[in-house]
């Protein structure tokens, strides 16, 4: 395997955990405002 090819992996992971921990935010964020409605 060459360097790219493992650092375009990575990338691609690191994007992939950005993205699905922005999500998490969001849902923590909705999730304490319906606990205090």
């Amino acid at each position: 395997m060459k360097l790219e090819e493992i650092q375009s992996k990575l990338r691609e992971k690191l994007d992939f955990l950005s993205k699905s921990d922005k999500m998490n935010n969001v849902n923590g964020k909705s999730h304490k405002n319906i606990q205090e409605a």
